[in-house]
């Protein structure tokens, strides 16, 4: 009895040394929609597989492709690639906790549909409500043939921002299991929309000026619909679950964010409501560009910014590279984009190297 005692004190003695000495740090990566990777459960199992071999703690799942769902949702209509029945989120939730990891649902907010999604299914916010699409500084509405992106709502048309709201909501509330949910595509396309006549209306009533006689405000007043709505999601979010983390997938170029993007998301970290984190996509494939914005985005806030790694668009070693860097730079966690599109070598690669020791937390 006293030898089985003595086992357990010191078992329970080594652990806790463990858990004081071990890193703490996100380890994560995305799991993309558009490919497989969430139509089944054999699909999930071979992203956690991947996971556990890379030793990772947290996965931000794609919950949202165009404005459609990968989850139960009485307010979007299912994406049309997920078979009848089945629930990639619940069953995401289900194995990854079952590894141990954490589950983060991957909500890309503004793009309403794109070209690569085929045909809106019935009860579409593109369908139903094609008045909150955005305009551009050329008079007309946004079409699917602007871009690759896609078509977007605009963020200064209240009821579109009433709608993403209940969504986020709507997640929070009916996975009470779920980790975090990870915002994307929270911009506007480019700094030539934003022009919806709501919105222009909205900004001549607040200021007095318009889009073209106060170009300067017109952007700030745009940037600020974003943050807005950031931190009214944030705020939902947490009463719906307050254990859920909120974070955000943010452009790593910080001038092209803001400038460019009508994204100021430093702004986003700090006051009420602010996000848990970021993940700052630095997806450069040249050392010094990667280096130089790493170290620009770790200065707004070095606890509560990640590094968003392109391993999809380097070699292993490469990637490698990259990780250590950020590890170097004091980053408090990394996440790769994607477990599909990366070389099946470089989690077995992480798996035995940087990532071999575990961490003690997942994230901030």
């Amino acid at each position: 009895m006293k030898k089985a005692l003595l086992v357990l004190f010191l078992f329970s003695l080594t652990a806790a040394t463990f858990a004081a000495d071990a890193p703490k740090e996100v380890r994560g990566a995305w799991v993309n929609a558009w490919g497989m990777g969430l139509r089944s459960k054999s699909q999930i199992a071979d992203v956690i597989g991947k996971a556990k071999t890379a030793n990772l703690n947290t996965l931000f799942v794609q919950v949202r492709r165009r404005g459609d769902s990968l989850y139960y949702s009485s307010l979007v209509p299912r994406c049309p690639v997920v078979p009848t029945g089945f629930d990639p989120l619940a069953e995401a939730i289900r194995q990854g906790h079952e590894a141990g990891i954490e589950i983060h649902a991957w909500l890309p907010l503004f793009p309403a549909w794109s070209n690569q999604a085929g045909k809106p299914p019935e009860g579409h916010v593109l369908l139903d409500h094609p008045e909150w699409i955005t305009w551009g500084s050329n008079g007309r509405q946004m079409s699917l043939a602007d871009g690759a992106e896609g078509v977007f709502l605009d963020p200064g048309v209240p009821e579109a921002r009433a709608h993403l709201i209940a969504v986020a909501r709507e997640i929070a509330t009916r996975y009470p299991l779920l980790d975090g949910i990870h915002l994307d595509y929270v911009r506007y396309p480019s700094s030539k929309w934003g022009y919806h006549p709501e919105a222009v209306r909205r900004f001549r009533e607040e200021t007095g000026s318009t889009p073209t006689g106060n170009p300067t405000a017109f952007s700030t007043w745009r940037r600020n619909q974003v943050t807005s709505l950031v931190r009214e999601i944030a705020a939902e979010v947490r009463d719906a679950n307050k254990d859920l983390k909120v974070s955000a997938s943010v452009f790593a170029d910080r001038a092209d964010a803001v400038n460019h993007r009508l994204q100021n998301w430093p702004a986003w970290l700090s006051g009420d409501d602010a996000l848990d984190f970021v993940v700052a996509m630095n997806y450069a494939t040249k050392d010094e560009t990667f280096n130089k914005r790493m170290a620009e985005c770790l200065r707004v806030h070095p606890d509560k910014v990640m590094i968003g790694i392109g391993s999809y668009n380097k070699s292993t070693p490469a990637s490698i590279k990259q990780v250590r860097s950020a590890q170097a730079a004091r980053a408090k966690g990394v996440v790769l984009y994607d477990t599909g599109s990366s070389p099946v070598a470089l989690w077995k690669e992480l798996g035995k190297g940087l990532f071999k020791k575990a961490t003690a937390t997942a994230a901030p």
